[in-house]
C-alpha cells in the first residue's frame, strides 16, 4: 500500500524507511513546525514558521538543500549559504558553467514564530546575459523546488 512521505509529500511504501525522495528517516517524526506564511520572489522566499524551533526548522531547510543538490558552504544551517557547482570554474567559464548559491537566514521572533529567509546569493552577471539568464531560471526552479517541498507543512 502507499502513501505520502510526511517531510517531501513524495509518493512512498507503507513499510519505506528512508525516504527515496528526500532521504529522511521516516521512522523519526517529523517536527510538528507548520507554515503561517510564505512569500516567493524574483531573489527567492520568505518563510514564518509556528510550531518549532530555529533548528527544527534548519533541520528541514538543510533537508531541502541536500535532496537538491547543495552542499552547506558557509556559515551555519541557521546562517549560512548552501551552494552547487563550481565557484572556480564560474569564475572562469561565465555563463556557461552552472553555478548556484542561496543564503539561508532563520531567526526567531519575539512572538514565538521563526522567519526564514532564504535568498540568491549570485547575480549571474559574472557569466554576461547567458549568465543572467541562467540565474533566473535557476531561481525559479528554486522557487518551485520550495513550494513543492514545503506544501505539507502549510498552514490549512
Amino acid at each position: 500500500m502507499t502513501t505520502t512521505c510526511p517531510y517531501c509529500g513524495g509518493a512512498i511504501e507503507d513499510t519505506t524507511i528512508t525516504c527515496p525522495h528526500c532521504s529522511s528517516d521516516l521512522r523519526v517524526a517529523p517536527p510538528a513546525l507548520r507554515i503561517e506564511d510564505m512569500k516567493l520572489n524574483d531573489r527567492g522566499a520568505a518563510f514564518v514558521f509556528s510550531g518549532a524551533t530555529p533548528e527544527a526548522v534548519a533541520d528541514e531547510f538543510e533537508r531541502f538543500f541536500l535532496a537538491e543538490g547543495f552542499a552547506l558552504e558557509e556559515g551555519t544551517k541557521r546562517m549560512g549559504a548552501y551552494g552547487s557547482g563550481s565557484a572556480k570554474g564560474r569564475a572562469l567559464g561565465g555563463g556557461f558553467v552552472t553555478r548556484r548559491k542561496f543564503d539561508l537566514r532563520i531567526a526567531p521572533t519575539a512572538d514565538g514564530h521563526v522567519e526564514a529567509a532564504v535568498t540568491s546569493a549570485m547575480s549571474g552577471w559574472s557569466g554576461s546575459l547567458v549568465g543572467v539568464a541562467k540565474e533566473r531560471k535557476g531561481r525559479k526552479a528554486l522557487n518551485f523546488a520550495l513550494e513543492s517541498h514545503f506544501a505539507p507543512f502549510m498552514r490549512a
